[in-house]
């Protein structure tokens, strides 16, 4: 990468007109992981994958908070947490934006929300749907402390989307209410 923040989003201003889905699922996120794989593999530094990923991020927020605004207040309301030791939050931001394609009235928290937040803004706010990414497990029984938390602090008919690839080999209780999602595009 060439760090080239200014030809990176003359690039990406090709896309205006391109659906806000097909951009995510054919662009962003094929190219993030590309990125992520090719870190894996040694082949890019931090700073490159920091760099295409804040890029990326930043391009993902602008398609949010446009569509945040020609929502006006309308729509189910819908939170997107990451669990409180996550800071992966693009995969969360993609499913966020299709949330709010679909209507929802979406509640970007990002990374690191402690439970207790958490708990507040939803005893607040009463959305109908909280998802939360979980990319690592720091341990099983801290995950299912937080989601029965969380769910025992919504509303009744709500739901809880808790997914991600910390999710994968869990083994989580079923809880009423509580999707347990390996992918939250599931």
């Amino acid at each position: 990468t060439t760090f080239d923040g200014p030809a990176a989003a003359q690039i990406a201003g090709r896309l205006r007109g391109t659906p806000f889905a097909a951009q995510i699922q054919e662009v962003y996120f094929p190219l993030l992981r590309r990125v992520g794989d090719g870190w894996a593999a040694g082949q890019i530094s931090v700073v490159q994958e920091h760099f295409v990923s804040g890029f990326c991020r930043a391009r993902l927020m602008e398609m949010l908070l446009q569509l945040q605004l020609d929502a006006a207040g309308r729509g189910p309301l819908a939170a997107f947490a990451c669990f409180e030791d996550e800071d992966h939050e693009l995969g969360l931001l993609g499913v966020a934006i299709s949330f709010a394609l679909r209507g929802h009235l979406v509640v970007w928290l990002g990374a690191r929300c402690p439970l207790a937040d958490l708990v507040g803004f939803v005893v607040a706010e009463q959305p109908v749907t909280v998802c939360v990414a979980v990319q690592r497990t720091p341990s099983p029984e801290a995950v299912v402390a937080y989601a029965r938390g969380l769910r025992e602090a919504m509303p009744p008919t709500g739901r809880l989307l808790m997914g991600g690839a910390g999710i994968v080999g869990l083994s989580p209780p079923v809880m009423a209410g509580v999707w347990w999602l390996t992918q939250l595009n599931e």
